[in-house]
């Protein structure tokens, strides 16, 4: 899983190692919350090999298929070579998507018309490149009426599910209201507690055996004692 912000800028190369320009934005289609596509800035000469022409003043734009993404790591690495590129494009418009960018910092209401605070980010799965969760900053009013511990003071950024999204505009709304949000806040919270603390567990048992282990290794050296070989 990466956040939005964590790909927008990374280079993208072929699976021949050329590098065909840099993510610009990430499309998005809000009726099944997954990302077909990413907008690249064409690297300056990469036109022709594209099939795209290069504005007199700018830098060319295309859209790339997210099919054909292998990984994302420092870059964006390619399943394909720079000549099979052109068979991933999709011939679209600014104006045939939406791109998550757009939906940054709009308000996210709950039912009711309870302001919850502000989109902040996406969480993107990058696999199947579905889109789960946004990021909300929540506002300190939103954090009281809820009723959520004081430790909210100090992150007040939290994780929900874009299958609660009712509707999406020149807000955020919600199909659940205050109570669910958060009971799901919570629920979020008190996995992510029960993760860390698996982890300790792990973490602290591993050291226990290696303990263990080179205890027994020093009582197995020290009661050997020297050994006698004469025959």
């Amino acid at each position: 899983m990466i956040r939005l912000e964590d790909i927008i800028g990374k280079d993208v190369i072929t699976e021949d190692a050329r590098i065909l320009g840099t993510i610009e934005s990430v499309g998005l289609d809000i009726s099944e919350w997954q990302s077909p596509a990413f907008k690249i800035t064409v690297k300056k000469g990469m036109e022709a090999q594209l099939g795209v022409k290069k504005p007199m003043f700018a830098s060319a734009k295309v859209y790339l298929k997210t099919g054909c993404i292998e990984s994302v790591s420092d870059m964006v690495t390619l399943k394909v070579k720079l000549d099979g590129v052109k068979e991933e494009l999709l011939t679209i418009t600014d104006d045939d998507i939406d791109t998550a960018g757009e939906f940054i910092n709009r308000k996210v209401v709950a039912k009711g018309g309870i302001d919850l605070g502000i989109l902040e980010s996406f969480l993107i799965d990058n696999d199947d490149w579905e889109v789960p969760l946004m990021e909300v900053r929540l506002t300190k009013q939103a954090i009281k009426d809820m009723g959520l511990k004081k430790g909210f003071r100090y992150s007040r950024v939290v994780s929900m599910e874009t299958g609660d999204i009712r509707t999406v505009g020149d807000m955020v709304l919600l199909g659940i209201d205050k109570a669910t949000v958060r009971s799901h806040i919570e629920g979020t919270r008190r996995r992510k507690r029960e993760k860390q603390e698996e982890r300790v567990d792990d973490t602290r048992a591993k050291e226990v055996s290696l303990e263990s282990l080179l205890d027994g290794g020093e009582k197995g050296s020290k009661g050997d004692g020297p050994k006698d070989f004469r025959l």
